[in-house]
């Protein structure tokens, strides 16, 4: 075992990836190594999550792995169930530290940077080893919506923004090593605001101003999910005149009943509103890829209203859709609220969206098949794979004689067919 060797595990979303790559850099910059597949590591820490009871479970499991695959290293769990949700770790208590905060700040207790490194978004060290196939590029974080499901807002505390300067010197960096995709995500990208940019949409205009002209056909941006309050005249000119900008949608909609949505305390939008919004991008746009966040079983969902939702999921355009079973969270409001729904319902409730939104993907599907070219960025697999502008899953048949894609290598392809949800495709030479 290296004694300066380490491992890092991720739970949760998009900015736990990206804090979890800073933290891979000034690990790397401090002259740590990252450990291979099965070797015994030194560090290992656990970039936890918070938002469900599953994922602060999760980070206890990923803990007592660690502890018995490296059984003389330093643990350390940090992130969100760190910072948020400690009383649920302590109950049954993991191996290791819990350090509140951010995953990068966990290097802070290692020691300082090594002389030498460069300044800016990410050192030389860290570059060479982010060989995986998309970055993630974080633009705000915190949030004060204060819905009444979340425990963000106690795990990360109030929205702060990023300079736009900033946020495009480093992209041009991501750029510059390699990366055909970057993936703009906050924690809550509606409350965007830096001084030197007003709003979440003046920053992506600003981004695609920036790189388009010389990364055109080359790289590509990908937008995190959005809240749906986002959604007004404004981000229809700018995503319209983005040429960088993907066409995929991911939004927050939680529920498609205004009376649950209420209740949730998200009233920044109504389902009326985003249909509306959707039928005028698809007069831009006409083909799109549309994700969807959806909650069961908030507390107080009648039957009709989880019918409304149902039928509002089967009238959307959706191509896919990340559904989730109401999670009580210590500490929010809809703990303690009244009429709390069985966990059984809310299960069955969501294996009936997850039913809608698996159909949906499939029609979808066969939709992208027919469109005479994609493109994809590569992902690390046994065979080449990745996924297309549309962020659906493509196999890429192998051609005899030519090297199969790298990871994060951007390829043009020819749909082949479409095997569920997955589009089959040939390289184009």
């Amino acid at each position: 075992m290296n004694a300066g060797s380490f491992r890092i595990h991720t739970l949760g979303c998009k900015i736990n990836q990206y804090e979890s790559s800073r933290l891979r850099d000034k690990l790397l910059a401090l002259g740590y190594r990252e450990a291979a597949p099965g070797e015994q590591a030194a560090l290992v820490v656990v970039n936890s999550c918070a938002v469900t009871g599953k994922a602060v479970a999760d980070t206890r499991r990923l803990a007592r792995k660690a502890a018995a695959e490296s059984p003389r290293a330093r643990i350390i769990l940090t992130g969100c169930a760190a910072s948020a949700a400690v009383g649920e770790l302590v109950k049954n208590p993991p191996p290791g530290e819990i350090v509140a905060g951010r995953a990068e700040a966990v290097a802070a207790l290692l020691g300082a940077p090594l002389p030498g490194e460069p300044a800016g978004p990410l050192g030389r060290a860290g570059l060479a080893a982010r060989a995986r196939s998309r970055a993630v590029l974080k633009v705000q974080d915190g949030c004060r919506a204060a819905c009444a499901f979340c425990i963000v807002p106690r795990a990360r505390g109030g929205p702060s923004s990023r300079p736009a300067a900033d946020v495009v010197a480093e992209a041009e960096s991501l750029l510059n090593a390699g990366f055909a995709e970057i993936v703009v995500s906050g924690v809550n990208l509606g409350q965007y605001a830096a001084p030197d940019c007003p709003d979440f949409w003046d920053l992506l205009a600003a981004l695609d101003n920036a790189l388009a002209p010389r990364y055109a056909g080359r790289a590509s941006i990908r937008l995190s999910s959005l809240d749906p309050g986002l959604l007004d005249a404004k981000a229809l000119r700018v995503l319209h005149g983005a040429g960088l900008v993907l066409p995929h949608l991911h939004l927050s909609l939680q529920s498609g009943d205004a009376r649950t949505l209420a209740r949730m305390r998200r009233t920044n939008y109504t389902p009326e509103g985003v249909t509306a919004w959707l039928e005028k991008y698809r007069a831009v746009r006409p083909l799109f890829a549309l994700g969807a966040d959806l909650l069961t079983g908030f507390p107080g969902e009648t039957e009709a209203e989880f019918a409304a939702t149902l039928a509002y999921a089967n009238a959307l355009p959706l191509s896919y859709a990340h559904v989730f079973p109401f999670s009580s969270r210590p500490g929010t409001l809809a703990a303690s609220m009244p009429e709390q729904v069985p966990a059984p319902v809310a299960k069955e409730r969501a294996a009936a969206l997850r039913q809608v939104a698996a159909r949906k993907k499939k029609a979808f599907a066969k939709t992208v098949a027919a469109l005479p070219r994609l493109h994809v960025v590569a992902e690390e697999g046994e065979s080449p794979q990745g996924r297309c502008e549309y962020y659906l899953e493509c196999l890429i048949a192998s051609e005899p004689g030519t090297e199969p894609p790298r990871p994060g290598e951007r390829v043009a392809v020819v749909p082949a067919g479409v095997k569920g949800a997955t589009i089959l495709a040939r390289r184009l030479p």
